[in-house]
């Protein structure tokens, strides 16, 4: 018996969805959907909610479908990509369906180029099928790692069907239900009477994000600033635009921050989601721990890059230039060496209990922050002090405020600050991270 597995939003099934599962039954005995349950690929929240989903997929013939919860409001995709795939192969999957470019050998190239790189994340813009090229990449890695073979096969897009199309007609419309007969002709039977009746009955929680709003504009600057993927430029963005009344003003303030979409969407999941850095810590440093990510997505990883960039910059290196020698090197120490040929620096090993600078605050431990002008500070959740660091201190700890892998604290001790930096142990919500 063959099972085919198909890993997607599926937000709404549209009739290219339906075409793929057509082809996924002439492959296979058993079609297994993986349904992004909580938030979309996309990192947002889905327009139907997942039980809706699986009812319509049910409709159109899928044996079994298995909620995918806990990855898609805090990771990005060359994290999430993996143990999503362990956990299909895991479920007893032999082919993994997906539409793209059928260019097998081309694809192949391209992945293990990335995998050559040490990480997921090295897929450059202008390649065809770049999320095709991560999963064949991740399926080639877990291969190797816990000797698991799963074959990925592909068949032509069906052209003229997006998901993305018609969400956005539908918000354009104001998520009305009248708004549906617009995109009928996109939809399978058994999505349009789906979705026209929950448009009918309820709101999305994609049409108005009050809870991220409310959240964004109660929470602390300490809170804010240790949500992952949330930049110390980008905390200060939003401190400075509170109020805010819709999500298109979050958007306004983290485009000054200088995101882009994909980074938009993935820091607003995380704000709304209450995710801690701590979480994306653990989690990560547990997958590549246990062979499913390679080790050089490992927090450890990070800050030695944080740590060399701020040694360098704060030395008169452009922080450009530290960081462009240190992710060419293959590992710390041949970029460390680099360095004191280059540049007569020696960067030294990564300290994860280094000293910071000086500090007027009672002995204790204290979570980073920054101000709406910048300043960096501490707190204990009652009261803010404003160390006086160096300039390495002060780099190192933006640096490590600005990683949404590596975990810190500041610890205080006879007026000496020390920063306390966590990469890794077992997840601490591995519950939330989950199928079934």
């Amino acid at each position: 018996m063959t099972t085919v597995g198909i890993a997607a939003d599926f937000d709404p099934p549209h009739k290219g969805h339906e075409y793929l599962l057509k082809k996924a039954d002439e492959i296979g005995d058993e079609i297994v959907v993986f349904l992004n349950a909580d938030y979309t690929a996309h990192h947002t929240p889905p327009l139907l909610p997942y039980e809706l989903r699986k009812e319509i997929l049910e409709d159109l013939g899928v044996d079994r479908v298995l909620p995918i919860r806990g990855y898609h409001q805090r990771f990005p995709l060359a994290y999430s990509v993996p143990p999503r795939l362990r956990t299909m192969i895991e479920e007893g999957v032999d082919v993994i369906l997906d539409a793209g470019p059928e260019d097998p050998e081309r694809l192949r190239e391209h992945a293990e180029r990335v995998l050559a790189t040490g990480n997921l994340f090295s897929i450059p813009q202008d390649v065809p099928g770049r999320n095709v090229v991560r999963w064949l990449a991740a399926a080639m890695f877990l291969e190797e790692t816990t000797g698991k073979r799963v074959e990925l096969e592909l068949v032509p897009e069906l052209e003229g069907y997006s998901g993305r199309a018609i969400r956005t007609r539908l918000r354009k419309e104001g998520y009305s239900p009248r708004a549906v007969n617009d995109v009928k002709r996109h939809l399978p039977e058994e999505t349009f009477i789906v979705l026209k009746r929950y448009l009918r009955d309820e709101k999305p929680p994609l049409a108005d994000r009050e809870d991220l709003i409310r959240t964004v504009n109660r929470a602390a600057p300490h809170e804010l600033v240790n949500v992952p993927h949330v930049s110390t430029i980008a905390a200060r963005e939003l401190l400075k635009g509170r109020p805010f009344r819709s999500e298109r003003q979050l958007w306004g303030a983290l485009k000054r921050a200088g995101y882009g979409s994909v980074l938009t969407r993935l820091a607003l999941a995380n704000i709304e989601a209450r995710v801690k850095t701590r979480e994306i810590t653990d989690t990560a440093s547990h997958w590549v721990a246990e062979g499913t990510l390679p080790p050089a997505q490992h927090p450890a990883y990070f800050y030695s890059r944080d740590w060399f960039v701020a040694k360098l910059s704060s030395q008169g290196i452009k922080a450009k230039h530290a960081h462009e020698l240190h992710r060419s090197a293959r590992d710390h120490e041949e970029a460390a060496e680099e360095a004191r040929r280059r540049y007569g620096l020696d960067p030294g090993e990564p300290d994860p209990e280094p000293e910071i600078g000086r500090c007027r605050a009672p002995d204790g431990t204290y979570t980073p922050s920054v101000s709406e002008d910048g300043t960096l500070t501490i707190t204990d959740g009652r009261r803010t002090h404003k160390p006086r660091l160096t300039r390495f201190g002060a780099t190192l700890l933006r640096y490590v405020l600005d990683d949404p892998f590596v975990h810190a604290v500041v610890e205080v001790r006879a007026g000496k600050a020390r920063l306390r930096v966590h990469t890794g142990g077992e997840p601490l919500e591995e519950d939330r991270i989950q199928t079934g």
